[in-house]
Formats: C-alpha cells, structure tokens, sequence
C-alpha cells in the first residue's frame, strides 16, 4: 500500500510559510483555516445531537475559532462560543474574525458552560496554538483541564493548547 509522504515542520518552518502566504491569501489565512475546521468538525460529528462548545483564545488561534464559530452557525449549528478577554486587544484578522461571528448571530459567554444534559456535540480547543511557549496558568489551565475531562468528541485547532508543537511536550 502506497502512503504519501507528508512533510513535518517545526514551527520556525510554518511561521516562515504563513509570513509568505498571510499578504496575499484569498480568501485570507485564517478564514481558510477556520473553514476548514468548520468542515471537519461537520465531517467528524456528523449528526451527532447537541451543541458544540467552542472555546476561542486571546490570539489568532481564537480568530481561527471564531470563523469555524460563524461558518457553524451558518450551517444551522447550534454553536456556544467561550471568550473570556477583551476584544479590543484581539490582533487585527482575529478582531475581524470576531466581529463576523458576532455579525452573523453569534454571541460568547465569559466562563466555560456547564455541560448540557445530553452533553456537547463536540468540544473545540481554539484557545492557543503553535505560538504559546510559556507555560498556562490560571482560568485557562482550569479550562483546558475541563475540556480534556469531556468524554465527547474534542478537535484542537492547530494543537491542543499547551503543548509545544516542536517538542510534543
């Protein structure tokens, strides 16, 4: 059986690519990405009841997050979005990324939901990718502990937030 050779980048590798693709990606970058994922998570779920939890960081992986979020949404997804920062300190696509989900019907609560009684649809980890290198601390590590404890179906949007994507670690 023939498997093709997929390339493996650290994450020097990827940041090298996404500076050239970034300035002239049309549609942009992160609304690629957020598609994709958007498709993915249809893909994995399939009709499978309830909503999806969505839980979008303070960078452009939370931008990734919130377009998955809308194209949900538009899709007839009941989609629950969890951002506790400022969206006013959210970089530039991520703010735009934001304000389209908002546009689209969406709305986020500050604190993770508790689960439903059927539970979550799917879990979804947009809060940091492959730019975290220190440690999470505080309410987010409490997040990402309660998010692993699920047992539904979870996706992470670039890696599961806190591992360094370089090391595996």
């Amino acid at each position: 059986m023939f498997v093709p050779v997929q390339p493996i980048y650290p994450v020097s590798g990827i940041r090298e690519i996404e500076r050239k693709l970034i300035p002239s990606a049309r549609p942009p970058l992160m609304e690629r990405a957020g598609r994709a994922a958007a498709e993915d998570a249809v893909r994995l779920i399939m009709d499978r009841p309830g909503p999806i939890l969505v839980v979008c960081g303070p960078g452009n992986n939370g931008g990734d997050g919130f377009v998955m979020a809308r194209q949900l949404l538009q899709a007839g997804r009941e989609v629950i979005v969890a951002f506790a920062d400022d969206p006013e300190v959210l970089p530039a696509e991520a703010a735009k990324a934001y304000a389209g989900f908002l546009q689209a019907g969406g709305g986020t609560v500050s604190d993770l939901p508790a689960a439903p009684v059927n539970g979550w649809a799917l879990v979804v980890d947009a809060l940091f990718g492959i730019g975290l290198k220190r440690p999470i601390e505080g309410r987010y590590a409490t997040w990402i502990r309660t998010l692993n404890a699920q047992r539904v179906p979870r996706m992470a949007l670039d890696v599961p937030s806190g591992l360094d994507a370089d090391t595996g670690r």
